[in-house]
């Protein structure tokens, strides 16, 4: 993904001022209007639906994310940098371990129609195989249980036996925009707190020493986040991602956040 460039929100006739689009993004827009502010965010699947949503306010982690990610008003009175203005070092190790933790994964309806045609389904068929509930043409997964082999535990339903997404080039913003999520971008000590020791790496005493947690079924965890072979994930594009979520928690039909 190319970072977009920031630019200066404009007003519009009715006096709102528009975050700019992210033109970088390949993939179709959905604008969501908050607290003024159109926030950029893609929608898989789809190539030309544009939808307004418009939400009164803003969540608690929304608000205090929003007064350094969107750009001053007045630079000079401006809100002080995010913590991650220098960018993150992160890179996905493909491990499918963020798949299987215990947790709603919904599909927004473009979502829901992008997924049934890659699996050559209609999406009335995407409900009845792989649907566990259905609100506002959203759906929610049925999730699966993992074998003892395969390490127990339960997580989504298109995470195959080589914890590999089965719907990968279909799968919905809640998994493209991982690990950058309001929860763990609220704070450093958060992002911190999601990183885990990769399988086979350090002993019991080094991972009591420095703090480095493994992962469990339970808690989860990303082995991406600080691994030593990343590389540095530029503000922009966590900008970006962090944006989308914000929009797509939002939308979602049930009071879950991620």
């Amino acid at each position: 993904m190319v970072p977009a460039k920031l630019a200066v929100p404009r007003k519009s006739r009715c006096g709102r001022r528009h975050l700019p689009i992210l033109s970088s993004f390949s993939l179709s827009l959905l604008l969501i209007v908050v607290d003024g502010w159109l926030v950029p965010f893609t929608s898989p699947m789809t190539t030309s639906r544009i939808c307004i949503h418009r939400s009164p306010s803003l969540t608690t982690t929304a608000t205090a994310l929003f007064s350094s990610l969107l750009p001053s008003i007045s630079p000079s009175a401006g809100p002080p940098a995010p913590w991650f203005i220098d960018g993150v070092k992160f890179e996905c190790t493909a491990c499918g371990k963020c798949c299987r933790v215990k947790g709603d994964v919904w599909l927004s309806p473009s979502e829901v129609e992008g997924a049934a045609r890659f699996l050559k389904l209609t999406p009335a068929q995407f409900l009845t195989e792989w649907g566990e509930e259905e609100k506002h043409n959203w759906v929610r997964l049925k999730s699966r249980i993992f074998p003892p082999e395969k390490g127990g535990g339960e997580g989504c339903v298109f995470l195959d036996d080589e914890s590999k997404c089965s719907i990968y080039e279909a799968r919905p913003l809640q998994c493209r925009t991982y690990p950058y999520w309001p929860r763990v971008m609220r704070s450093r000590e958060a992002w911190e707190d999601e990183r885990v020791v990769p399988d086979g790496e350090a002993g019991e005493e080094e991972t009591r020493v420095t703090g480095r947690r493994r992962w469990d079924p339970v808690e989860g965890g990303c082995e991406g986040i600080e691994n030593p072979d990343a590389g540095v994930v530029d503000f922009n594009i966590v900008r970006q991602q962090l944006l989308m979520q914000i929009g797509y928690n939002r939308a979602l039909p049930s009071e879950r956040k991620a």
